[in-house]
């Protein structure tokens, strides 16, 4: 009888940790966006050399692409979340990747680097109750890839994965330190746009972040506001 309580002990500490943690990963998705709100926004073309300002501009490929686990798209950045569909869903499985990347506005172009980033990205369904013994081959992958004591328990039962991802076309706001330079005829065949040139004189911004302040980048439709739109 001890050693049941302490087996039911040790997995109520196990979900209450997971349900803790993915609390913990919500509140700072909306700390992502709150912040995104209340930057001081402005076109690439107006970026001041050296400052933090939210840009929001179409995103485009640079020199490397992710490919989104669950549904094998080409993307900058993605998130997935596998939840455990038994009474309350909790999350049991969580991955988060952005590679350097490109956005444009009208007015010129910013190469984002992620290496120190926060994302808040829009997570859609991609399966629902999928039974985590018959598996797709890009659940079964994740799975493996995430393994956990937990997730090794739940292979019997019947779990969600949810993806967010920021394909080329998406549009997307970015707040980081900015350095401004002169881009003069850059060739864009190497982000998958046909090798066709900017004109020459436009404005290019290097974006990134570091351990004190990172680089924030979502796609939440109340960020994608008028760059001069601050709260």
């Amino acid at each position: 009888m001890e050693f049941l309580l302490d087996l039911f002990m040790a997995g109520l500490c196990a979900s209450t940790a997971l349900a803790a943690v993915w609390g913990w990963r919500a509140a700072k998705n909306r700390q992502v966006k709150q912040a995104l709100r209340n930057a001081r926004g402005v076109h690439i073309s107006e970026y001041p050399n050296g400052a933090r300002r939210r840009i929001v501009g179409e995103l485009s490929l640079l020199d490397e692409a992710l490919i989104a686990p669950l549904s094998g798209r080409r993307c900058a950045a993605y998130v997935v979340v596998v939840e455990h569909c038994h009474g309350d869903l909790r999350t049991v499985a969580y991955e988060m990747k952005c590679v350097s990347f490109v956005i444009r506005d009208l007015t010129g172009r910013a190469i984002v680097h992620p290496e120190h980033v926060r994302v808040a990205l829009t997570i859609r369904d991609h399966s629902t109750s999928s039974r985590s013994d018959n598996p797709t081959p890009g659940e079964e992958a994740l799975l493996r890839r995430l393994a956990t004591e937990e997730l090794e328990e739940l292979m019997n039962s019947e779990l969600r994965f949810r993806e967010g991802m920021l394909e080329p076309g998406a549009f997307v706001a970015v707040l980081g330190h900015g350095v401004v330079s002169l881009d003069e005829a850059v060739d864009r065949g190497n982000e998958h746009h046909g090798g066709y040139r900017e004109p020459a004189g436009q404005t290019k911004v290097t974006i990134s972040g570091s351990s004190r302040a990172s680089v924030l980048i979502s796609d939440d439709p109340s960020v994608l506001l008028d760059p001069h739109a601050a709260a």
